[in-house]
């Protein structure tokens, strides 16, 4: 589950705000320095060039700190400010005396910047650069010491050296201390991100088991010849909740590591927003059934309302919002709903719960932030729901935002852009079944292909009905020749995985005898990038694992229109 990419593969991230810590005050201590030196050196009545020089470095650093400061270009920022540097000092030890004066502490500072800044190959050039600089610079003054000259008297150097010292001890102050906030700030971050991470595997580990106990506990149960059909029936019902509560946290796990490593991609299509509600309504008045104190509202908008996004994680961000809302609800009313707005579609999920307190509305869509201010009361939940849901609606073009009082409830609202947006009158939309087939009098053949055997009595079970013919094949090769004798099939369930030959090397053989006939993917592979990699290859469509019943039928209606009854 790829904790370690949770949270830890922000360190270019961190790499980044230790660099704009570090270089704005660096930036603005050298821009601070040349004011001074401007006044200092007009004091002493320096030359026209000496005067020049902390003009050109106060304009050099005042536009590096605004660089800085906006986080932009900070690579070049950092290079810039080492180069500048290095030719202003040199410039410094030229018409300020060498030796003399105090242009030569300033290699000093330089070096400490770069052990700072720089590592690797950058170290390692820039401190060859240091080397070959002051050792010319040795060479020119103990060879030539008349171009450097010697200050006009004693004083004016005493002067000089010693006003120059007290800059560099203000400038290495800038940069301790802001090595020393730097070094705190992260420490504290790492210090919370493993905390964090502890009550991330402390809750996962929970949430993990509880599902699983369900499932274990009721499958050994279900073994009893002495059980009544009811109690079969009742303990089947809460070890599909339990599974379907235990696929969700999985997949959520799955999508925050593809986020983080910015893997994660949407599949745009048209969606009937009214219709998801309705599921939505449907789904949810089965939860919460057992608990009478709730009711749920659907506030309907007339006709039907179809928009162009990725329905799946628009339904992932509403089922997020809607397990929160009725589980800090004991008492009261769930609504959702949506507005048409004049640039989005505004979406919402109300309820009458426990409701937030303030001081977590600023942290409720941080990773891992889970809120438990109820002793009395443990919630379930692994605290990266909201997390994901803004992450999704951010990259669907919305936003998300919250307002809640703390014993009154709360309510949720996010957008998601109008684009190809429509309605349709309620009268001229369809409506597909559960069993699109029911009453159909012609016999459905269909081959699938898959190497487990559990998967194929699992498949075998949900198309056990009378309409439905079935052949099948044990790995790719069986399933050519399966094909080959079957040349009546009418779709074909492959499975991608399989040990001889897989998924796409049994399509390209079929497709060299048949391109027209339907050829669904099916996998354990979920991921948005493996549908299209599977549409591409000549599937005409996908189905994930675990196969639900209603998705399957609906794949097969949609691709055997004229078989539905």
């Amino acid at each position: 589950m790829k904790i370690n990419i949770l949270l830890s593969n922000r360190t270019e991230y961190n790499d980044i705000e230790f660099e704009k810590q570090f270089v704005t005050p660096i930036c603005l201590g050298g821009s601070v320095f040349s004011l001074i030196a401007i006044f200092i050196n007009s004091k002493l009545n320096f030359g026209l060039v000496l005067t020049l020089i902390p003009y050109i470095s106060l304009v050099v650093y005042a536009l590096l700190y605004y660089f800085a400061y906006k986080g932009k270009i900070l690579n070049f920022v950092k290079w810039a400010t080492v180069l500048t540097t290095f030719f202003l000092v040199n410039l410094l030890w030229y018409y300020n005396f060498g030796s003399h004066g105090p242009a030569l502490y300033l290699f000093v500072i330089i070096f400490s910047y770069m052990i700072f800044m720089l590592d690797g190959k950058q170290l390692l050039l820039a401190g060859i650069l240091l080397v070959i600089n002051v050792a010319g610079l040795y060479y020119i003054e103990s060879h030539h010491p008349e171009i450097v000259g010697r200050y006009p008297n004693r004083q004016d150097r005493i002067e000089d050296v010693y006003t120059g010292i007290s800059m560099y001890l203000f400038i290495i102050f800038i940069m301790m201390r802001g090595a020393k906030n730097t070094y705190i700030t992260q420490y504290k971050k790492a210090k919370k991100a493993d905390q964090l991470k502890s009550s991330f595997l402390a809750n996962m580990s929970h949430e993990i088991r509880t599902p699983l106990n369900a499932i274990v506990g009721f499958s050994n149960i279900l073994a009893d010849e002495n059980l009544t059909s009811e109690e079969k029936k009742q303990y089947a019902v809460i070890i599909n909740s339990s599974n379907n509560s235990l696929l969700r946290l999985v997949n959520d796990i799955l999508d925050v590591s593809m986020i983080e490593s910015d893997q994660l991609s949407l599949v745009p299509s048209k969606c009937d927003i009214g219709n998801l509600m309705d599921n939505l309504e449907e789904t949810y008045l089965l939860k919460i059934h057992e608990n009478p104190g709730i009711s749920l509202v659907n506030t309907k908008v007339p006709g039907h309302v179809y928009v162009k996004t990725d329905c799946a994680r628009l339904q992932q961000v509403m089922v997020n919002l809607l397990d929160n809302a009725i589980k800090y609800t004991e008492k009261g009313e769930v609504e959702f709903g949506f507005f048409v707005e004049e640039k989005s579609l505004k979406f919402y999920v109300k309820d009458s719960g426990i409701g937030i307190k303030d001081s977590h509305l600023n942290y409720l869509f941080d990773r891992f932030y889970k809120v438990e201010d109820d002793n009395t009361k443990l919630f379930r939940g692994t605290g990266i729901g909201l997390y994901l849901s803004k992450k999704i609606v951010g990259m669907l073009g919305g936003e998300i935002w919250v307002s809640s009082k703390f014993g009154e409830g709360s309510a949720f609202y996010f957008t998601v852009p109008k684009e190809e947006f429509y309605i349709q009158e309620e009268n001229s939309a369809q409506k597909t079944g559960i069993n699109p087939f029911a009453g159909n009098k012609e016999m459905i053949k269909i081959l699938i292909v898959e190497d487990q055997e559990s998967n194929q009595q699992y498949l075998a079970a949900i198309l056990k009905a009378d309409h439905f013919e079935l052949v099948q094949a044990y790995n790719g090769t069986e399933g050519i020749e399966a094909f080959e004798k079957n040349p009546d099939v009418d779709l074909i369930l492959l499975d991608l995985k399989m040990p001889d030959l897989n998924g796409f090397e049994v399509l390209k053989e079929i497709r060299k005898k048949d391109t027209k006939i339907p050829i669904i993917a099916q996998t354990a592979y979920a991921m948005a990038a493996d549908r299209e990699e599977c549409l591409e290859a000549g599937f005409n469509d996908y189905i994930a694992k675990p196969v639900h019943r209603e998705v399957l039928f609906n794949l097969i209606a949609k691709h055997l229109p004229q078989s539905q009854g």
